[in-house]
């Protein structure tokens, strides 16, 4: 698949992921593990990816936060500059609960309609952090790079 084949499919992608999370309510509990994002498609942040020719989403923040009680909560703050249009500040909450084995987490999204669900995240463990890696082909993948840190409850 080429570069912009990729480009069309992580859009596809990142828009019907952001389009199923809304207002978040908000886990109970202390948060135990916090991961911040510090690069996306192998760029440091802000991280910016072309969603088709000429529209373009940047990533300034993304933190994840996993609670005691196994749910979690996600925070990114975005730019979009849609094709001849304004740059758009966006800020998007998700949250669901946290399915754990032997080398990850999956991260169930909370949907309030099922039309509307998406798969969920695999968060997988590295030293000093994790990765979500969504294969947007045969042979192409987007990998969001979060750090460990350590934020604090919020």
């Amino acid at each position: 698949m080429g570069r912009r084949g990729v480009r069309r499919s992580a859009a596809l992608l990142l828009v019907s992921g952001l389009v199923a999370c809304g207002e978040s309510t908000g886990p109970a509990g202390e948060s135990v593990e916090v991961y911040q994002l510090v690069e996306l498609a192998g760029e440091p942040l802000p991280a910016t990816i072309e969603e088709a020719p000429g529209s373009l989403r940047t990533w300034v923040s993304d933190v994840i936060r996993i609670y005691e009680d196994e749910r979690w909560d996600r925070v990114q703050e975005l730019r979009f500059q849609p094709v001849g249009g304004e740059v758009q500040e966006l800020n998007w909450t998700s949250e669901g609960t946290v399915i754990r084995d032997e080398d990850g987490a999956l991260l169930s999204y909370e949907c309030n309609d099922t039309g509307s669900c998406v798969a969920p995240d695999r968060l997988r463990f590295i030293p000093g952090g994790a990765v979500i890696e969504r294969q947007l082909g045969p042979d192409s993948s987007l990998v969001w790079r979060y750090d460990l840190a350590d934020l604090g409850s919020k």
